[in-house]
């Protein structure tokens, strides 16, 4: 941000910082955090990438995402409409 003042006809701009220091230091703590996240699972990285890791976690059943599942049924069984790739498509609780 730029302010700019005016004394005796004399113009004085001065820049200010976009970010003061809180934020500077919460946004670098966010970027340290972030980069300690494993980019396949999301979860810590030295949690799911430790030696001893493949004893720790067992894989369990998919959970259904219901409403994303009647926004497929719907495509499915619908063509009426073109370059449905194009379309928001979404679901509504039924009352």
């Amino acid at each position: 941000m730029r302010t700019s003042t005016t004394v005796d006809g004399v113009t004085r701009t001065v820049t200010e910082p976009e970010w003061d220091d809180d934020e500077r230091d919460y946004m670098l703590a966010l970027a340290a955090w972030e980069a300690s996240l494993c980019p396949v699972c999301g979860g810590p990285a030295e949690e799911c990438q430790a030696p001893d890791a493949d004893r720790r976690f067992k894989g369990v059943p998919p959970v259904r995402c219901h409403r994303t599942d009647a926004v497929r049924r719907f495509q499915e069984k619908s063509s009426t409409y073109p370059r449905p790739e194009a379309l928001i498509w979404h679901a509504e609780v039924q009352g």
